[in-house]
């Protein structure tokens, strides 16, 4: 049975590099990027339910959602795969093999993970606390396992929005001016950081010579 299992993974993931490897071969033969980026996300997908499928025997006990970029199927290729593991349960011991063994599937494929399991009083708790939290889960998005649960959460969730959508705002603002401060809160600047800084690519192009 372990080596059958074992075999499924191997596939598996041969199966991702392959097809990703197509993919970059469709990037480099002129594919839009947005063709690249949702192209690349539903392979993820599509490699992280067999995964599930293979480290969960009773699946429908979890469900996984996807944050971030990915979670808006903006997936390049030096992105992190940012990954939800959440369950309803305080049986925690019981599922603690099967997250083992999804979490060690996802190291071979040789991208930044991050991977949290949580159950949903959790969740919510670290959402009240945690901007990034909150707003990541905004962004998510159920890829698989039991549905239920994913509904759950966001029903819970929407609600806790509603009651403290003031703050969230007022952290949001505090936060995005932390970073300009950090990163650069002009748009004139040589070398901008075009993630986190306040320039774009065009007005730093203009200003660079």
């Amino acid at each position: 049975m372990i080596d059958k299992v074992l075999k499924k993974k191997e596939e598996t993931i041969k199966n991702y590099f392959e097809k990703k490897q197509q993919i970059i071969q469709m990037h480099r033969s002129g594919a839009t990027g947005l063709e690249v980026v949702r192209a690349l996300s539903d392979l993820t997908d599509e490699t992280i339910k067999e995964l599930v499928r293979i480290s969960f025997p009773e699946i429908n006990r979890i469900c996984i959602v996807v944050l971030g970029g990915y979670g808006r199927r903006e997936l390049c290729f030096k992105s992190d795969i940012d990954i939800s593991l959440v369950f309803d349960t305080n049986d925690f011991e019981s599922l603690k093999e099967g997250i083992e063994t999804f979490y060690y599937a996802l190291l071979d494929l040789k991208v930044d993970i991050g991977f949290s399991p949580r159950d949903i009083k959790t969740f919510l708790e670290l959402s009240k606390e945690d901007l990034t939290v909150a707003t990541s889960l905004l962004q998510g998005r159920f890829i698989t396992g039991n549905e239920e649960i994913y509904n759950n959460l966001i029903k819970r969730f929407k609600r806790l929005i509603r009651r403290k959508k003031s703050a969230y705002i007022d952290a949001t603002l505090r936060a995005r001016k932390m970073r300009y401060q950090r990163t650069g809160s002009t748009i004139y600047m040589m070398e901008p950081h075009v993630k986190e800084g306040e320039g774009d690519s065009e007005t730093s192009t203009k200003y660079s010579g």
